[in-house]
């Protein structure tokens, strides 16, 4: 899956040790047996004493819970998890609920679905059977599945023959209960399952298609005509599945599926595999029948009814069908995705040197959706921006958008549908996985683009800030609850996930890791696989190139404790030392640890460098498995530098007489180094300038050198590390002194965007920074040319419908509405409501947050609360435009309070959107009472709640207070000095 978070890609731990956390019940002997039936006094005496000695463990385990300990050790038992559910489920009729666990027993086994479904898009309800064949690995007297808001009309329970179809016996259900807050039924049966035996469970049930983004959920548009046009689809990852069909809904209990869809004449439907037949079902309605799945997850099923239309081409290797649907008058909008997914689809084959497992690779246009896609095998939903691209309308980076997020989805078709993880902890070997290699994937079907080096700004770098907070988490953590899960959904998850992925594959090669990659796949095709398992895969072909490394002995300690080391340098002469800590942006954090680290903080790492003497040589690479190191140069040069092109996952700080020989440097010759390293540098300075490690003039005076900068890479880092100053002074009476500095240093740039604007054609990443220098100017107003040149566009688009260049779209609406008045803003707002270019929508939706006025900002708060104006899915992207604003910081914060029940109501179950709300309104404060008040306000609000992202929200407040009382004064004075020179 996608994420589509635009603040950190996601995009996406905290809290003092595991309080508050839901509990993992482990099944007890009277779960493992068969239910015992007593008397109701008898019944309330052993569940109050049951009580009593669960909540004394519970107390026991809270105070006798570990801290960490220093030094290099090996992996521990995790902490206890206090209880928070209650010790006794209670069904919904009153009863106890006899299983506690939220994991389901391990005793039954689905093997098919066959699913019939009618929904209606009138009445918006649904009807559906679902019959399944199962198998017990034991026997046992009840069966555990998930249901989710289905009210269930009828359930039988058959002994059946091999072939599961014919029929032994029918086994009468004794009892069945709910459990809501487990999502579980509970089935007592007659007479026990026996072992190796078939069984078939069938259950009539119906629902209601709502706007939940999740399970089997309705989704609209809007013709040119203005006629509102339905479809109903889903989206099940991580645990929704049951919101649509009852099921055994874990990533493990994988099973084949069959489709009958019920449906209006004048729509279509569609499932993860072909339709095999289409045949009349009475009253009008048709009915269409799907050939079986291959064996996969219930979180990869999918289905669609809706109007579309769709175009198709064949791979020309394999002959797959691979086809894109939308609605009618978006269809030539598909033509770019479609060939990115033809291209990619093929890389991948070789890539993984195994065929593509299905017969189709459809890729659909969802209207409403809660993600930027997700990778249902053979069946691909998109939010709408994520597959669409209007030539006319749409940027570079809306184009690219488009290519890497199918690369994404494809990738998955692999690692994560072929190769599925257990459990829900080792989600970043899904995701983590399919960050990495959509690049590949993207820099294979446009290699005109350079992506990989595209990788170090857009996944590295926000790994590393989100990882560099103490309320993160390890890559690879337990997860119990649906909660907790969609919490996980993260930039850990996919951008580290990805980064330690590209580190390994720079110490293995590509070769091994590839063939590693391989080996891991074939072994556990249509299975499920953990962390370990991919791990052995690579230490056998590291083997077997007769390399002697433990792969696993390395990487746990990437993934299994969070956080990553800052590497001292310290040289003297020929001699280096080395030692790592963890880093911190704030080590001064009030805040403690979640996850304890097994190994000290501390990690294998792969140290590599250039020096001043051989700078396009790396040198071998040197092992840090414990606290320190020493190694000796060849000769004198007079400088190092470490991590080369920024492939391993670790901040480094030089020595100070290192640091200025590698200023001097860039400020002599700055091509010296690679656009990596030298964005690499840039990332470090200003990032150990936050910890305290570095004093913040040494990472300004290397920021000097930018005025020679020609490359998009370094760029963007360096407008995130001194953009990041730059909102903390904004609000300061001095602030002019960073807009003056940041003008000279983009002076060259400026001029050089000229160019450009004169109509001179430029390559894809030139465009990329066109749009990022512009916007920055636009946005600081620093630059009144470029303002005036930006408003004089935006005017005689207004005034004459003059067409915008596309790469200049959103810089010019963001000059139209942030430097005008009413009447530029309405008419963005009117354009947003009339566009149907779902790319051009988002432009025009975040240029409307950037005026300056209060009321309008709080009008447009407002309006994003209607949905027939703003989509559900799109209002936390108004409000985070909003409070990325500094006159709607404060606006943005109180309506959220004030609208505090919509929010959780409309997103609770939609992780996604209520972490980008929570950290969007709370992240950007700087003060003292700030903080306070947000904490005060989540601890009232959300009581039963210990969302991680409300820790991350004031693990980020925290960090900016501690960044204003050290560094404020010290910056401003170091600006005003430098700018006095101009």
């Amino acid at each position: 899956m996608s994420e589509i978070e635009d603040v950190s890609f996601l995009p996406a731990g905290g809290g003092s040790g595991n309080a508050g956390k839901k509990v993992v019940y482990e099944p007890d002997n009277l779960q493992k047996c068969q239910q015992i039936v007593c008397s109701p006094r008898k019944s309330i005496f052993i569940v109050a004493c049951f009580v009593v000695v669960v909540f004394a463990i519970a107390l026991i385990a809270a105070f006798a819970r570990p801290g960490s300990t220093g030094g290099v050790c090996t992996f521990q038992t995790p902490s206890p998890v206090l209880i928070k559910e209650p010790t006794v489920a209670t069904a919904t009729n009153g009863e106890a609920f006899p299983w506690s666990n939220i994991r389901l027993p391990d005793d039954i086994i689905p093997q098919t679905y066959s699913l019939f479904l009618h929904p209606n898009l009138t009445t918006f309800h649904f009807s559906g059977n679902v019959s399944i064949l199962l198998t017990a690995k034991k026997a046992t007297n009840f069966v555990i599945f998930h249901s989710k808001e289905l009210k269930i009309k009828s359930q039988t329970f058959l002994s059946v023959g091999a072939d599961g179809k014919s029929i032994a016996k029918n086994i009468r259900i004794l009892k069945t209960l709910e459990y809501i807050n487990h999502e579980q039924i509970y089935l007592l049966l007659e007479s026990d399952l026996k072992p190796s035996k078939f069984y078939r469970l069938n259950i009539d049930f119906v629902g209601n298609l709502t706007d939940n983004l999740a399970g089997f959920y309705r989704s609209s548009y809007e013709t040119s005509v203005g006629e509102k046009r339905w479809l109903a689809t889903t989206h099940f990852e991580a645990t929704d599945a049951r919101a649509a069909f009852p099921c055994f809904d874990e990533p493990h209990l994988k099973a084949n599926f069959s489709l009958a869809m019920v449906r209006d004449p004048h729509y279509i439907s569609l499932f993860n595999t072909e339709r095999l037949s289409t045949e009349d079902y009475g009253n009008g309605w048709k009915l269409d029948r799907f050939a079986t799945s291959v064996t996969m997850s219930t979180y990869l099923v999918a289905f669609v009814v809706c109007d579309f239309g769709s175009k198709s081409t064949f791979t020309a290797k394999s002959n797959i069908k691979v086809s894109v649907y939308a609605p009618a008058e978006l269809l030539d909008q598909t033509d770019f995705a479609l060939d990115v997914a033809i291209k990619v689809l093929e890389f991948y084959e070789d890539y993984y040197g195994i065929r593509y497992p299905m017969n189709k690779s459809d890729h659909i246009a969802i209207p409403d959706f809660s993600a930027g896609a997700m990778e249902n095998w053979g069946l691909v939903t998109y939010l709408m921006r994520s597959l669409l691209y209007n030539p006319e309308e749409s940027s570079a980076g809306d184009k690219q958008w488009v290519a890497v997020v199918v690369a994404h989805e494809l990738a998955h078709q692999w690692f994560g549908n072929l190769v599925t993880m257990k459990w829900w902890n080792d989600l970043w070997l899904n995701e983590g996985f399919a960050r990495f290699v959509e690049y590949h994937g993207a820099n294979y079907a446009q290699p005109d683009w350079n992506m990989l080096d595209l990788f170090v700004d857009d996944a590295l770098s926000v790994a590393l800030y989100n990882d560099g907070l103490v309320s993160s988490h390890p890559i690879s953590v337990e997860v119990h609850d649906p909660v907790e899960i969609g919490e996980i959904f993260d930039a850990i998850s996919y951008e580290k996930g990805a980064s330690v992925i590209r580190m390994l594959e720079s110490v293995l090669g590509e070769d091994v890791f590839l063939d590693g990659l391989s080996s891991y796949l074939r072994k556990h095709q249509y299975g499920n696989a953990e962390t370990d398992d991919l791990w052995a895969a690579m230490t056998t072909e590291m083997q077997k190139v007769n390399k002697d490394l433990n792969v696993k002995e390395m990487m746990d300690t990437w993934t299994l404790q969070m956080g990553y080391p800052v590497i001292t340098v310290l040289r003297n002469g020929q001699s280096i030392s080395v030692s790592q800590e963890r880093f911190l942006y704030n080590p001064r954090t009030n805040q403690s640890d979640e996850f304890p680290s097994p190994f000290g903080y501390k990690w294998f790492v792969p140290l590599t460098y250039i020096t001043q003497s051989n700078p396009s040589i790396v040198q071998p690479v040197q092992w840090m498995k414990k606290d320190s190191k020493q190694f000796e140069l060849t000769d004198n040069p007079s400088w190092i530098k470490m991590n080369v092109n920024m492939t391993g996952v670790y901040r480094v700080h030089y020595d100070l007489d290192t640091w200025q020989a590698l200023i001097r440097q860039l400020h002599t010759d700055h091509e010296v180094f690679s656009p990596s390293d030298r964005a690499n540098l840039i990332a470090d300075a200003f990032a150990l300038s936050r910890s305290g490690h570095l004093n913040i003039t040494v990472a300004l005076e290397l920021s000097r050198y930018l005025k020679k900068e020609t490359e998009y890479v370094p760029w963007q880092i360096a407008l995130g590390c001194l953009g990041y100053i730059g909102d903390i002074l904004e609000m300061n009476p001095e602030y002019e002194y960073f807009t003056k500095y940041l003008q000279d240093l983009l002076s060259n740039q400026l001029r050089q965007q000229q160019l450009y604007l004169s109509g001179q054609s430029v390559s894809h990443i030139q465009q990329l920074l066109t749009a990022s220098v512009l916007g920055e100017a636009v946005r600081r107003g620093f630059h009144d040319k470029v303002v005036d040149d930006m408003r004089v566009m935006f005017n005689k688009w207004m005034e004459n419908n003059e067409t915008i260049d596309p790469n200049l779209k959103s810089v010019v609406y963001v000059a139209g509405v942030k430097y005008g008045g009413d009447v530029e803003w309405n008419l963005v707002w009117h354009q947003f409501l009339q566009t149907h270019t779902p790319s051009e929508k988002s432009k025009l939706l975040h240029a409307l947050a950037a005026t300056n006025d209060g009321l309008r900002l709080s009008r447009f708060l407002l309006l994003a609360l209607d949905e027939s104006k703003v989509r559900s899915a799109e209002t936390p992207s108004v409000i985070q435009s909003v409070a990325s604003n500094p006159a709607g910081r404060i606006l943005a914060w109180r309506f959220v309070r004030s609208n505090w029940n919509t929010f959780y109501s409309r997103y609770h179950n939609v992780m996604m959107k209520m972490k980008r709300i929570i950290l969007t309104v709370g992240g950007h404060f700087t003060t003292q009472f700030d903080y306070d008040e947000v904490k005060n306000f989540f601890t009232n609000n959300l009581p039963d709640e210990n969302l991680r992202s409300v820790s991350q929200a004031l693990d980020r407040i925290e960090m900016n207070i501690d960044w204003t009382t050290r560094n404020e004064a010290v910056a401003i004075n170091w600006l005003k000095q430098t700018t006095s020179k101009y």
